[in-house]
């Protein structure tokens, strides 16, 4: 017979190092517009993708957040 394994978080450790990703990128684009007068939409590119990444990042750090207040009771 067949056993029922679970694969705990995997999903979920995929979606936090795209986001990683995606956040590095868009802060590259922002470095990059700031600095340089010649490409300017790389600085709004860069607020962008910060500002679309944003949510999951805040939603990953709470769940961590509460998850280690909770092994601390």
């Amino acid at each position: 017979m067949a056993s029922y394994k679970p694969n705990g978080n995997k999903k979920s450790i995929g979606v936090i190092i795209v986001t990683i990703v995606f956040a590095i990128i868009g802060l590259a684009f922002l470095l990059i517009g700031y600095w340089n007068d010649v490409i300017p939409w790389m600085k709004t590119f860069g607020i962008v993708i910060l500002v679309l990444v944003s949510p999951i990042l805040i939603f990953v750090i709470f769940k961590t957040i509460i998850k280690r207040v909770k092994e601390m009771w």
